[in-house]
């Protein structure tokens, strides 16, 4: 026994010179009075003594094994998609049967932190874990001997956050069926998503039957302003709530009902103007309030009080309007009023009493800024005079106008409102002088400067550069002309044509300066002809002659095959004139006894017709038909399909800028014809042939 003892006391100071050893660099150790333990080092993981102290105790004769090291995690290590209401499992145990308990490290970073310890269960709740986070978690395992044994440092990820609906929208206020609700009460209710880091946006339907209106789309306060609402009504609404992925839900459809409307008195009459105890009022000022009455359907009528004592009468009664006329003040002068409201049940409310006292009347301003400007010239002979004035009391200001070529000018006008004159037509080349006296509605007055302008010398207008028209016609043709020029002044003008064959027009117009002149004319005579033009402005003043236009007039088309006087016949093939009448010719007729009803008519043209149209007019039906012939590299020629009958046939010629030129006609036409079935054959002759 003595030797045994001997040995327990060697094994003990053994340990405790290896434990001052290394002391220093393990850590701190503990004696509980049966056991060392707690060696750790500042990592929290288990120092290297601890071996050295299990061989320490092996010399002494206990020979005890570490737990088995936490294994088979679950989650398993590097998992993904884990509920977020996971628990932790592991598998545990010791190789000597001892107790086991457990110290579980949990957390978002690595190392994680001890969040559990002592535990007997291999089992650990972390609760409700953060959607789509990596977690790291480590078990140490500890035996009742103070052995231990660590599991490496697992890891796994939480699965992503499912995307859920808004909350319904609830909580609605007023609450659903309230009655009596102001009619100025916002609607508000709870919302909200359980996905915290949704936006959520709400669609508000309001209205006065059960399917609302849409009144508000994608606000996010969980509130809305209705406005003004109609007394003793039921509304109607509902929220629809929207998060930011499109997920939406739906309110319950709620109600209330306003309160029933109550009568109020109007509203006391306030803000007077004048001001109340305002002094140096303009003795012509009007007198205004603001009034109105809560009942927004009701109508106000105002009595007026007014007066120079402190009880002023009654100077209007049930008027509308919230301003009162009172007429001219007298000057330095303090005057009462006070307004009192009526509305439609004869509920009244008052003004206080207000006063204010006036002023002295002064005159108006110096009438100024002279239009035309002083010393003006090259002015207008329609011309307007206007200027400006004011009155320092604000009061209404009429106007006497001196105005002529002498000065000091005579009076034209008196007591004009407006600040301006219509004078009559002025002469050219002539100094006007003008004065303005300014009077207020108190007798007050001044009196401006007196100005001057001078009118511009009249010029006359400038010749026509271009007259517009053809340059050749047939005789006793209506040919149309135009022309255009300006003038200095700007007047509106007169024109005159001289012909060339001693003939002028008359004077045309006036025309305005952006209007040409237009006229027509026909020469008897073939011949050559040189027409000018000339303009003269609204003065008289008459401007020089336009450059000559060179005129040609002769004839541009002549009918072949249709001449008054002539009868010709159209049998089958053959077409010629059979015989010529005098008194046909004298007449203008001419006739065609005709197989078909096809007639060929054809014309010589000048080199200056682009294009002839040709017409034919039942005289009896007036019915009229045309065929254009726009070619005349060729023979002019057309086809006219006639039935018998009278005719008029005209063949009209223009030039290449569409003006008429010439005109060819045959007054009566007596057209015989007859057609059977070889009509058509006739028909293809007429047309092979043209």
């Amino acid at each position: 026994m003595g030797d045994s003892m001997n040995r327990k006391i060697i094994g003990i100071l053994l340990s405790i010179t290896l434990l001052l050893t290394v002391l220093p660099v393990s850590g701190i150790i503990e004696y509980d009075g049966y056991q060392w333990k707690n060696i750790l080092n500042k990592k929290n993981t288990p120092s290297p003594v601890f071996k050295d102290i299990k061989n320490s105790y092996g010399m002494l004769g206990r020979n005890n094994s570490p737990p088995n090291a936490p294994n088979n995690p679950f989650p398993d290590n590097g998992s993904i998609n884990v509920a977020i209401d996971s628990n932790l499992n592991w598998t545990g145990g010791d190789p000597d049967g001892n107790n086991v308990t457990y110290n579980v490290y949990f957390g978002t970073t690595s190392p994680p932190t001890m969040i559990s310890n002592n535990q007997t269960d291999s089992t650990y709740d972390p609760g409700i874990m953060d959607y789509n986070t990596i977690h790291y978690w480590q078990v140490i395992a500890w035996d009742n001997q103070s052995e231990y044994n660590a599991s490496p440092i697992w890891e796994f990820t939480t699965i992503q956050e499912p995307n859920l609906p808004p909350y319904q929208p609830s909580n609605p206020d007023p609450t659903d069926g309230e009655v009596d609700i102001n009619i100025l009460a916002d609607l508000s209710w709870s919302g909200g998503d359980p996905n915290t880091n949704d936006t959520v946006t709400y669609d508000v339907y309001f209205g006065t039957n059960t399917t609302p209106s849409i009144v508000s789309n994608n606000q996010s306060a969980l509130a809305y302003d209705p406005g003004i609402m109609y007394y003793n009504t039921t509304y109607y609404w509902q929220i629809i709530a929207w998060d930011n992925l499109g997920e939406n839900n739906v309110s319950s459809l709620w109600n209330f009902t306003t309160a029933q409307e109550q009568n109020l008195p109007p509203y006391k009459p306030s803000d007077p103007n004048p001001a109340n105890g305002e002094i140096d009022v303009s003795l012509s000022a009007d007198l205004s309030w603001t009034g109105g009455d809560p009942n927004g359907n009701e109508t106000v009528t105002y009595d007026v009080y007014f007066g120079t004592n402190m009880t002023p009468s009654l100077v209007s009664d049930n008027q509308n309007d919230t301003v009162y006329d009172p007429g001219n003040f007298q000057e330095n002068t303090t005057y009462y009023w006070n307004i009192i409201a009526f509305d439609d049940q004869n509920l009244s409310n008052a003004s206080d009493m207000w006063n204010f006292t006036t002023g002295f009347n002064q005159p108006p301003n110096q009438p100024s800024s002279p239009s035309p400007i002083n010393g003006a010239t090259d002015i207008g002979i329609f011309v307007d005079i206007s200027w400006l004035c004011t009155d320092p009391d604000n009061d209404a200001l009429t106007y006497d106008v001196y105005f002529g070529n002498i000065t000091p000018p005579p009076k034209i006008a008196s007591n004009i409102s407006d600040a301006t004159y219509d004078l009559d037509t002025l002469e050219n080349n002539m100094t006007y002088y003008w004065q303005i006296v300014a009077w207020d509605e108190f007798g007050a007055y001044n009196t401006s400067i007196i100005w001057h302008f001078t009118t511009y010398e009249n010029e006359a207008p400038f010749p026509p550069k271009k007259i517009t028209g053809p340059k050749v016609g047939g005789p006793l043709i209506d040919l149309n002309f135009t022309a255009i020029t300006s003038d200095p002044e700007g007047d509106d003008l007169f024109y005159k044509f001289e012909w060339g064959d001693g003939n002028e027009s008359d004077w045309l117009g006036p025309f305005d300066i952006t209007s040409p002149v237009k006229a027509n004319y026909s020469w008897n005579n073939s011949g050559e002809y040189k027409i000018r033009i000339k303009a003269k402005d609204i003065h008289d003043n008459e401007g020089a002659w336009s450059e000559e236009y060179n005129m040609s007039i002769f004839r541009q088309i002549q009918m072949n095959n249709l001449k008054p006087g002539f009868v010709y016949f159209h049998l089958f093939t053959f077409t010629g004139s059979y015989l010529f009448l005098q008194m046909f010719q004298f007449l203008g007729i001419c006739g065609i006894i005709s197989t078909g009803k096809v007639l060929i008519v054809n014309a010589t043209v000048s080199e200056h017709v682009d294009s002839v149209k040709f017409e034919s007019l039942q005289i009896l039906w007036n019915l009229t038909t045309e065929e254009v012939d726009n070619d005349m590299s060729d023979e002019c020629a057309v086809i006219l399909t006639l039935a018998a009958g009278l005719y008029q046939i005209s063949a009209t010629a223009y030039d290449e800028d569409g003006n008429k030129i010439d005109v060819d006609k045959v007054p009566y036409l007596f057209y015989f014809c007859r057609s059977k079935s070889g009509g058509g054959q006739v028909k293809r002759a007429l047309l092979d042939r043209l």
